[in-house]
Formats: C-alpha cells, sequence, structure tokens
C-alpha cells in the first residue's frame, strides 16, 4: 500500500542519547571555555514514535512505545564541551556525577556508519 500524496503528517521518533569519550586529541580553552575534539561512542535508543503534521509540529493521535526499544552505537570524531553552569541548579542538585552528564553536550559528525 503507497502512501497518497497529500498525506499530511509524518512520523517523529523519540530517541535517547548517551555520548562517551574514547580518545582526546586536542582540547583548549575557546572564550574562556574547554573544548574538546574526540573520539566519541555515541549510544542510541529509539523508544516510540509519533505523527506530526507537515507545518504544525503537533502530535497527532497517540504516541506509540515500542514493546522493545531499537538500540544501536556509533563512533565517530566530534567537540565535546560543559556549559557553564547555573548556580540555582547546582544548589538543587544531590548527585555531582548526575549533574557533570546533564551539561555535557556534544556535536558529532553527521558522517557516520551505524553498527
Amino acid at each position: 500500500m503507497a502512501i497518497p500524496s497529500d498525506y499530511q503528517y509524518y512520523t517523529k521518533a523519540k530517541v535517547n542519547e548517551w555520548p562517551s569519550i574514547i580518545e582526546i586529541y586536542e582540547q583548549k580553552k575557546v572564550f574562556g571555555i574547554e573544548v574538546k575534539y574526540c573520539s566519541l561512542k555515541i549510544q542510541k535508543k529509539v523508544v516510540e514514535y509519533a505523527n506530526i503534521e507537515i507545518g504544525q509540529e503537533m502530535t497527532q493521535g497517540k504516541e506509540v512505545m515500542f514493546s522493545e526499544p531499537i538500540e544501536f552505537e556509533f563512533i565517530t570524531k566530534g567537540f565535546v564541551s560543559r556549559a557553564p553552569r547555573p548556580l540555582d541548579v547546582l544548589k538543587d542538585a544531590n548527585d555531582d556525577e548526575y549533574v557533570e552528564m546533564k551539561w555535557l553536550s556534544c556535536i558529532s559528525a553527521r558522517t557516520h556508519r551505524g553498527k
């Protein structure tokens, strides 16, 4: 069965991601923020999807959870930096490791191979 040419929805997946640094090639400060160029392992888990109306960005119908998430990982290279920490958020946090991971931001190359 083919999708009609005037079909007004697209499917959008909800994906959880976990970056891990494998090897650091270079690190330096840029505008006072430490930046690292490194090899990364990116783990992804697709847990659900929803239909989105084109041009509206509104979910139509129910979000559909997978009975078993789709998991995959790949190796890439990218830049890693830690965003400045807002003081009001830190004073409320109890777990230092969680705070460190929460503020880790990662930009990876989009030309990669899945495993």
